[in-house]
Parts: structure tokens; C-alpha cells; sequence
């Protein structure tokens, strides 16, 4: 791979987060003119506020969490998102759209963190467009909706970012609020190991003192997941409280073997035409997509940090024994635009782009219209 040395300046970053936003308010402005188009009557306001998770999350940022009653089951989501939420509704005065800027601004971070992780390995035109399918995952509409994925992605890409800078409290740091964010969070710790374990081997052949006491901010990581074990000490009774709420209704979500899950999903989806379409094959197609990402980066050499943490993270989202959420999860893992640019056939990229950009507008409209896409 190309080891590249220059980064890219304040101005192609601030060019490259108005990119990110434009192609959010882009992605809203099409999916209006489809509602309009088909005289569908929902509005704005409902969809943004009434989405899938999006009322726990606004519920969540207005009275914190419950310990009896109807909402005590919200302790299934992690604390970070909605807590941001709370923060910003200070200066906005409104929960849905503290949380939309919280995703639009995450967002644009997370793409100039990316574009530079990409700098790291590839050229400028690989490297944009490792960008570009970014942008364009089919599901990329949560991007600009009141979801995590944008936190998520933010915090993980620049974890795996300071990773490869070696500067390991900043690896520490954003790697702990990950963890506080999603499940999947705690999982930055893998390339993280893997990469002081690289450093350590590197500094002992050439006769350097191997350890360092900053690695150990790494540590910090698995703190993120601890404090959320702790919230459901406080607030449900114990500290696994959550695995209880997450297999009963109206999630009935315990982890199962990945096989079992996508067992499940084929059987759904024989039972269920029009749902099998834009939840159960995805999901199924996805798992597949991620492992011959993982066999095509294996062949072509990338990046062993990338493909470790592609691997732990299908596998963690997978075994989720209710997998209605997998294109979600599977879009928020950065390894996958970062294994694309491996490419280096500039057509195979493009026509793959042009597929993603047919997709997102189809899923785009779909998921303004109402439709079941979690």
C-alpha cells in the first residue's frame, strides 16, 4: 500500500464536512419531492420525530431513564446519544432538532476523519471515492435522522484514525465514548491491541524500548462499556439488566450463533415477500458482502487493523438473535470503505458507486414513505 505523509489541510476539510452535510440535506430534499411526487401525506416533523428508535431516544434526552413502569425497558439503549441530546436541547430548546444537528455535525466529522484515514494508504482518487461510498450506502439516510449511527461512526473512525497516529489517550478517549454508545463501540479495542502489538514488535528489533505507558490509555476503552454496565446497576437492579429487557418485548433480541440468526432471517423472509425485500434478504446479503470483503482484503493486502475490525464487528452484529437492524449496523462499520478503496480498478469502483447511488435513492424513498426499514 501507499504510504502517504501529507494530510489534508483545514480548507479540504471544511470543503469536505459541507460535502457530508450537502449530501444529507441532498438525501431530504429528494426524499420531500418523492412524498410530493406521490402525494404521500406525512410530514417532515412525523418522520423525524417518529422514526424506529427515534421516540426512545428523544424520551430518553427529556427524562433520563426509568426504573419502573412501561419505559424502564428503554435501559437497552446506551447513554452517550441521548445525553447529547440533553446537552444541545440547552441552547436549541427542541429534542428533535438538538438531535438532527448532533447527527448532521457528527456526520461531517466522521467523513473528514475518514478522508484522512484513507489519505494514510491510498491516493487522492481512491481515497475519494472510499469517501464517496460512504456517502452512498444504501441505508445512509440514518445519517441525517435521530440515530446514533452518525455519533458512532464519528467516534469509531477517529479511533481507528488516532490508532494509526499511535496517540493512544485519544485512542483511549473516543474509543470510551464509543463504547458508551453502541454495543459495537467496545470493539475499536481489537485494532487498537493488534496495532501496539505491531508497534512493540517494531521498537524491539530495532533495540528501542517496546513499552510505552501511554499504550496503556487503550484501557480507557472498555471503562465507555463498564459505565453503561453501571447504568443498568442503577436503574434496573443489576448490572446485566439489559440482556433481560432485550429478549422480551418488544425487541426479542438475544444473542443466538451467527448460523441460527441467518437461519432465521431465510425462513422470515420465505414467509414474508414484500418485508423479505427491504429487511430480511439485505440483512442476509450483507453478512455474505462482509465476508468477501474480509476474503478480498485478505488477497489484496489491506490493512490488518481493518480487516480484524471488520471481522470481530460482522460477527458481534450478527449474533444478534433479532436482526432487523443489520444493514444499520453493517453501514457504521468504517473498515468497509476503507477495504473499497482497495480497489484499485477505477471502473469496478465507479460502476459499484453508481449501484450504491440506486439503491440509497430506492431505500431513500422507502423509508420517508413509512415503510418498515429499521
Amino acid at each position: 500500500m501507499i504510504q502517504l505523509t501529507k494530510q489534508p489541510t483545514l480548507k479540504k476539510h471544511g470543503q469536505i464536512f459541507c460535502g457530508a452535510v450537502a449530501s444529507r440535506l441532498l438525501l431530504l430534499l429528494l426524499g420531500f419531492i418523492m412524498l410530493k411526487i406521490t402525494n404521500n401525506s406525512r410530514s417532515l416533523a412525523a418522520i423525524f420525530s417518529t422514526a424506529s428508535d427515534t421516540p426512545h431516544y428523544l424520551y430518553l434526552a427529556e427524562n433520563w431513564y426509568a426504573t419502573t413502569g412501561d419505559k424502564a425497558n428503554l435501559l437497552v439503549f446506551y447513554p452517550l446519544y441521548p445525553l447529547l441530546i440533553k446537552i444541545v436541547h440547552f441552547f436549541v430548546r427542541n429534542y428533535t432538532f438538538a438531535g438532527l444537528l448532533i447527527s448532521y455535525i457528527c456526520f461531517g466529522v466522521a467523513s473528514c476523519y475518514l478522508y484522512d484515514l484513507l489519505r494514510l494508504d491510498y491516493d487522492k482518487p481512491r481515497s475519494i471515492d472510499g469517501l464517496i461510498a460512504f456517502w452512498l450506502f444504501p441505508f445512509g439516510f440514518f445519517y441525517m435522522a435521530v440515530f446514533t449511527e452518525s455519533l458512532f461512526v464519528m467516534l469509531t473512525v477517529m479511533a481507528l484514525y488516532y490508532t494509526r497516529k499511535h496517540n493512544w489517550l485519544a485512542v483511549g478517549i473516543t474509543g470510551l465514548l464509543a463504547a458508551a454508545t453502541r454495543t459495537q463501540g467496545i470493539l475499536v479495542l481489537v485494532p487498537a491491541v493488534i496495532e501496539i502489538i505491531y508497534a512493540a514488535r517494531e521498537r524491539f528489533l530495532q533495540k528501542e524500548k517496546w513499552f510505552s505507558p501511554s499504550m496503556l490509555y487503550i484501557l480507557l476503552i472498555p471503562v465507555g462499556y463498564l459505565s453503561y454496565l453501571i447504568l443498568n446497576k442503577i436503574y434496573g437492579g443489576s448490572f446485566t439488566k439489559f440482556l433481560e429487557y432485550q429478549s422480551a418485548a418488544p425487541w426479542y433480541n438475544s444473542a443466538q450463533w451467527i448460523g441460527n440468526n441467518i437461519t432465521q432471517q431465510v425462513g422470515m423472509a420465505k414467509d414474508h415477500f414484500y418485508l423479505s425485500l427491504i429487511i430480511y434478504w439485505p440483512e442476509i446479503l450483507l453478512f455474505f458482502v462482509a465476508a468477501g470483503i474480509i476474503f478480498y482484503g485478505i488477497k489484496h493486502r489491506a490493512n490488518s487493523l481493518y480487516l480484524a475490525y471488520l471481522g470481530v464487528y460482522t460477527a458481534t452484529s450478527y449474533l444478534h438473535g433479532w436482526l432487523i437492524s443489520g444493514p444499520r449496523y453493517f453501514m457504521a462499520c468504517a473498515a468497509v470503505y476503507l477495504i473499497f478503496a482497495e480497489i484499485k480498478n477505477e471502473s469496478a469502483r465507479r460502476f459499484i458507486l453508481f449501484m450504491l447511488a440506486l439503491w440509497l435513492m430506492l431505500f431513500n424513498y422507502l423509508w420517508f414513505s413509512g415503510q418498515a426499514i429499521m
